[in-house]
């Protein structure tokens, strides 16, 4: 699930450098869109959050080796 797709008229997106905020038009709306994309939203991060570690892990071993 695209989590973009699910938004409609009424919600409120800010993009900030390392963050993102989304505002719901309504509590119901906000606790939807929680229960539909809480795991894809949080693999998503986790992926991230890896590809972030293997880039560290690849440079700490380039400076060892050399």
């Amino acid at each position: 699930m695209e989590l973009l797709s699910c938004l409609q008229a009424g919600w409120n997106l800010r993009l900030g450098s390392q963050r993102l905020v989304i505002d719901a038009p309504t509590d119901g709306a906000a606790f939807d869109l929680l229960a539909s994309a809480a795991d894809p939203l949080a693999l998503s991060i986790a992926n991230l959050r890896f590809k972030d570690v293997q880039i560290c892990w690849e440079r700490f071993q380039k400076t060892v080796m050399v």
